[in-house]
């Protein structure tokens, strides 16, 4: 199943790559530009999303929105990755369609039992 993650800073794409690798999926792409990810959201066709908050073309709740604006993607698990924990923020994530959240500095225990049950939440929508 494939797998999006959207972020700008490249060790965090790297740490969180990994942490997917490490669950043992095949097929992660990683992207430094939110645009580019929804250039190729269609051709991709991931079943899981990861994306960042704070990136300076888009942030992640806009990025959010317009994934949630396609059809196809209304029900694809969206995670959002963050520094922050304001309720305000998570909020509006959560409004703007964000399935779960998933704090920084990334715990790999919590990582991999939140990707695990939204793996199998993608597949269940199947």
């Amino acid at each position: 199943m494939p797998v999006m993650i959207v972020d700008d800073a490249e060790t965090n794409l790297l740490v969180i790559k990994s942490l997917v690798d490490a669950c043992g999926t095949v097929g992660a792409t990683t992207f430094r530009s939110p645009t580019e990810a929804l250039a190729r959201l269609d051709d991709l066709a991931p079943s899981l999303i990861l994306v960042d908050y704070m990136m300076p073309e888009l942030d992640g709740i806009g990025f959010i929105r317009v994934v949630r604006s396609r059809p196809r993607f209304v029900d694809t698990p969206i995670v959002m990755v963050t520094t922050t924990d304001q309720r305000s923020v998570r909020l509006e994530a959560l409004q703007a369609g964000a399935t779960d959240f998933i704090l920084k500095p990334i715990d790999p225990a919590e990582f991999k039992a939140r990707f695990r049950n939204l793996m199998q939440l993608a597949d269940a929508q199947t």
